[in-house]
C-alpha cells in the first residue's frame, strides 16, 4: 500500500533531483482504442534507446510482472508503470503495462504533481479512438495517416503548425475536424450537436486524456499558477494489428519533439516484443 508519505517515483538507480528538468514527459492514454499510445511510447523507447530509470508507485493499476519489452535475453523485468529516459534526458517516458483500475482523476492528479515537482517542460499525452465515430467518407478518408491534437492554453501552438507535413502524415487540430463534423451534419439534416458533445465522443468525459486537458484539475494541482504546457494527440484507427498506427504516430512525434538535423530523420527500431503481437506462420490446417 502506497501511503501519503511514500515517494511517488521509485528510481531505479541513483539519480539527481533534476534529472526530469526541462525534459518533455510522454504519457500514453491508458485503455485507449487499440492501445496506439502504449504501442508508440514502446516503439519510441527503443527507437531513442532509452532507458529504464524507474518505477511510478500507483495504486491504482493492476500489478503486474512480466518479461523486459526490449530484451528477452537479460533476467530484467517488466512491471505495471515504468518511467524511461533518453540520454540526453530530453525525453522521458512513462509505459504502462496494465490497466488503471479506479480514480483516474487522482491518478492524473498525482503525475501532474510529480512532473511539476520534477519542472518537466512539456506533457504530451498520446491517445486514439475509433475509426468507426467518423460515420461519412469524407471524414474518414486519411484520418489513418493524420494526428489530432489539442492544447492546453499555454501550449506553444506555432511549434506544431510550423512543422512542414512528412511521410504524408498530417497533424493538425481537432478543432478542424469537429467543425467539418458539425457543418456536413448540418448539410445532411442530422441532428445538430454541440462542440463539446462532438469532443466527448472522440475524447470521452472521465478518461485520461481528457482529464489532463481540464483546466481546473490543473488549475488545482498548480496553486501558484504555473501550468505545465500539454498536448494531446489523437489518432483514429480500427481494432486489430496497430502497429501501423504507432509508426504514424512516432514520426508525428518525432517531427515536432525531434526533428533532426542537416534532414536526418530518427530510425525507428521495433521493440524485442513485436515479434510476439502475431505468429509469424499460420497455424496448421490439421487443426481445423
Amino acid at each position: 500500500m502506497v501511503d501519503a508519505t511514500t515517494e511517488y517515483f521509485a528510481p531505479k538507480s541513483h539519480l539527481s533531483s533534476t534529472s526530469f528538468k526541462d525534459s518533455v514527459l510522454v504519457i500514453p492514454s491508458s485503455q485507449s482504442f487499440g492501445n496506439v499510445g502504449q504501442l508508440t511510447v514502446d516503439l519510441l523507447v527503443s527507437s531513442f534507446s532509452a532507458q529504464l530509470v524507474g518505477y511510478l508507485r500507483e495504486r491504482n493499476i493492476s500489478p503486474i510482472v512480466g518479461p523486459s519489452a526490449f530484451n528477452h535475453v537479460t533476467s530484467s523485468l517488466s512491471t505495471a508503470v515504468e518511467v524511461f529516459q533518453t540520454e540526453d534526458k530530453k525525453l522521458t517516458f512513462i509505459q504502462y503495462r496494465a490497466p488503471i483500475l479506479k480514480q483516474m482523476k487522482e491518478v492524473v492528479n498525482r503525475i501532474q504533481k510529480w512532473a511539476k515537482k520534477e519542472q518537466v517542460k512539456e506533457i504530451v499525452v498520446l491517445s486514439s479512438t475509433s475509426a468507426v465515430l467518423l460515420p461519412d467518407p469524407s471524414l474518414k478518408a486519411g484520418v489513418q495517416s493524420t494526428i489530432f491534437f489539442k492544447c492546453n492554453s499555454i501550449f506553444p501552438k506555432e511549434a506544431i503548425q510550423s512543422k512542414p507535413e512528412s511521410n504524408s502524415i498530417r497533424v493538425v487540430p481537432i478543432d478542424q475536424l469537429i467543425n467539418q463534423f458539425m457543418l456536413i451534419s448540418n448539410q445532411f439534416g442530422f441532428p445538430s450537436s454541440t462542440y463539446d458533445e462532438i469532443f466527448s465522443r472522440f475524447v470521452k468525459k472521465g478518461s485520461m486524456p481528457r482529464i489532463f486537458l481540464e483546466e481546473e484539475i490543473e488549475d488545482k494541482v498548480n496553486e501558484d499558477g504555473g501550468k505545465i504546457p500539454l498536448i494531446l494527440f489523437v489518432l483514429f484507427c480500427f481494432e486489430g494489428n496497430n502497429i501501423s498506427e504507432a509508426i504514424v504516430m512516432s514520426n508525428a512525434f518525432c517531427s515536432i519533439f525531434h526533428p533532426g538535423q542537416a534532414g536526418e530523420t530518427l530510425r525507428l527500431q521495433m521493440p524485442e516484443s513485436w515479434k510476439f503481437l502475431l505468429a509469424e506462420t499460420p497455424p496448421s490446417l490439421s487443426l481445423f
